[in-house]
């Protein structure tokens, strides 16, 4: 397909797929993170430790 063609389906919207947001927020790994990430900071933290940057 010639790109003047695709653009021009695109403009019409024929097969093309909308952007949606992904949601991290709802997965078990970004909860547990969330829910266990200060406690270990402040364990680091009580060891006289840092993460690297």
């Amino acid at each position: 397909m010639s790109p003047k063609l695709a653009a021009r389906e695109a403009d019409k919207g024929l097969g093309v797929n909308r952007y949606q947001r992904h949601q991290p927020e709802q997965t078990l790994l970004y909860q547990l993170i969330e829910q266990h990430y200060p406690a270990f900071i402040n364990q680091l933290a009580a060891q006289g430790t840092i993460l690297p940057g």
